[in-house]
């Protein structure tokens, strides 16, 4: 095969692909290079510059004079659960804008199936023309003792996973806390990671000494910086900075001013979006539209290709095949029509055309889900009392803690109210105050755990809405009005096999059922997306004013942020770490 590319590089044979005329985005000098031919052979590059004589009558000759040749774009970080498409939905809707290669985090997927989730998600990477690369997740269960989660990762299963082809590293290590305390846990999982290319990073605010001890541990990068001052800390101090630009979490504005103001080197920035939702997919695309808003802020648009190409190549450890137009490397390329709106006018991915003017060209073969990961809900005793939280004999009013939720950001914060109480003893929620019932049923095992409080900042008025996605143990969570309510919001995510809904007076408004893993759908992203936009709308009907309910709803059961959560074991005080009663007992008070 190289003799192949070594002679044709010679002119010895023709290239099979000429790209002609091209202005090449040179990603190793940062420059761009005008009338420049790209020729392929078999699945590489095999000349840049002029290479008239290696066209012969079966060479695809693409004219490409006046449009901007770029190696194919890179995520450095995400989870595709966000979408809620499979992996070879998300491939077709991404290559089409320019995405050629992903290094995915399939924690959520984890922590419902574990290792073997992961080995159904690593075959289904094969069918896929998409350079789909992946890490160990580092923390299944997020929080252990205080959740429910369908499986663990251990030291036992890093062993196995490292093995395994494209799995290049271990997954953002949340538990910052461990890192810093050294405990034996999170260490021994760090040291078994050791030998793979990478160590992802989660440390949001973490400043000064911790930050030097959370990265002398071997942790190479951060996707959770919001401020611009700490980003620069963590570049100065050689971690890779992944400057996120998802659908939830929005950071490029506030990292990249303080680097071009001092026109810092960013040789070890990386674009990622973490988490995009259907129809952020559908309406602004992917990494093209992280380029774009990176050029809108004052990027120079070749080091913004560079932080989507070469960069992550590099974080990778697959500079060597990926990440720039050189000799010798995978013909991954994407022919621009310009470098502001970085819209992409051909894909092509191992030297075959596989998406053009938007339209995905490529082969994917038919994957087949196993039954397992269609059937992943697991629930048992569940009736309309088990939503009900009891108030102490003879008590006519009762003070309670209140989980406070907001719509822009993932924190909570603690409450307190005081609710009445019925003749039967439950503590009735107050719609006019917006304090609401809120329950996590646990749906991998099973156990028939319900754990209960209530949530301030739905402002549902009626019904009740539930989901399967819900960070990170994804059991169903849900909030509603009455018990009832929750009851048959439940009642139909069970019969979904997963998935979201919205009801009201026992009947279900909306509904996208997730059959896989109860957090992926089988339907194509149009479909995905315009039930997620009726999800909304119909939420809204009920009374919410939160811009994304769903979005606010997976993240009342993730017990690692601050302030309260509820988890299939009960309410839980992050702060604490421990699980506390829903009702405040004189010493509390």
């Amino acid at each position: 095969m190289k003799v192949e590319i070594i002679n044709c590089a010679l002119g010895k044979v023709p290239a099979d692909l000429m790209v002609k005329g091209v202005n090449l985005i040179n990603v190793c000098t940062g420059e761009v290079l005008k009338d420049i031919d790209v020729a392929v052979k078999n699945d590489r590059i095999a000349c840049v510059g002029k290479a008239d004589d290696l066209i012969a009558n079966n060479t695809v000759k693409i004219d490409a004079k006046g449009k901007y040749l770029s190696p194919g774009f890179i995520e450095s970080h995400i989870h595709v659960e966000s979408s809620m498409l499979s992996l070879t939905e998300f491939a077709k809707t991404v290559i089409p804008v320019g995405t050629t290669g992903i290094l995915w985090d399939a924690h959520e997927i984890a922590n419902v199936m574990g290792i073997e989730g992961l080995e159904i998600i690593i075959k289904e990477a094969e069918n896929t023309p998409l350079k789909t690369y992946f890490v160990i997740p580092s923390c299944v269960p997020s929080a252990p003792g205080l959740e429910t989660s369908g499986a663990e990762i251990s030291v036992k299963e890093i062993k196995i996973m490292k093995k395994w082809t494209n799995v290049v590293g271990l997954g953002e290590v949340m538990a910052f806390p461990a890192v810093i305390n050294a405990e034996p846990q999170i260490m021994e999982k760090i040291l078994e990671a050791n030998s793979l290319r990478l160590i992802d990073g989660h440390a949001p605010g973490l400043r000064g000494d911790q930050l030097n001890a959370y990265l002398a541990a071997g942790i190479l990068s951060d996707h959770e910086t919001v401020d611009g001052d700490e980003g620069l800390e963590k570049l100065r101090l050689g971690a890779w900075l992944m400057i996120r630009e998802g659908s939830a979490s929005k950071n490029l504005q506030s990292l990249i001013k303080p680097i071009l103001e001092k026109n810092l080197d960013t040789r070890h920035c990386l674009l990622v979006s973490d988490d995009l939702s259907p129809q952020d997919l559908t309406t602004q695309g992917h990494i093209n539209h992280l380029l774009k808003r990176a050029v809108e802020e004052g990027v120079d648009p070749v080091k913004a290709v560079q932080m989507v190409t070469i960069n992550p190549a590099t974080y990778l450890g697959k500079d060597k095949e990926i990440g720039s137009i050189t000799p010798g490397k995978k013909a991954d390329l994407v022919l621009l029509e310009s470098l502001e709106r970085f819209k992409a006018e051909l894909v092509i991915i191992d030297g075959k055309m596989v998406a053009k003017d938007g339209e995905f060209l490529g082969e994917t073969g038919r994957f087949e889900y196993p039954k397992k990961a269609r059937s992943s809900i697991h629930t048992k005793n569940i009736t309309p009392d088990r939503f009900n939280i009891k108030a102490p004999n003879g008590e006519k009013t009762i003070k309670v803690h209140v989980i406070q939720v907001f719509g822009d950001t993932i924190l909570t914060k603690a409450g307190v109210e005081t609710l009445n109480v019925d003749d039967k003893g439950n503590i009735l929620v107050d719609i006019e105050k917006d304090v609401l019932y809120g329950a996590v049923v646990e749906r991998h095992h099973g156990t028939g755990n319900v754990g209960l409080g209530f949530i301030k900042g739905f402002n549902l008025k009626e019904g009740a809405i539930a989901g399967t996605v819900a960070h990170d143990s994804h059991n169903i969570v849900t909030v509603g009005t009455t018990p009832e309510e929750i009851f048959q919001a439940v009642k139909a995510i069970k019969k979904n096999n997963g998935g979201l809904i919205v009801g009201k007076n026992g009947g279900i408004l909306e509904a996208l059922s997730l059959p896989l893993f109860g957090l992926l759908s089988d339907k194509p992203v149009q479909e995905v997306a315009e039930k997620t936009r009726k999800l909304t709308e119909a939420a809204k009907k009920l009374g919410t004013k939160l811009p994304h309910p769903f979005a606010t709803l997976s993240f009342i059961a993730l017990a690692v942020i601050p302030e309260l959560r509820i988890t299939d074991k009960g309410l839980v005080n992050v702060i604490e770490r421990k699980i506390i009663n829903p009702i405040i007992n004189n010493l509390d008070v």
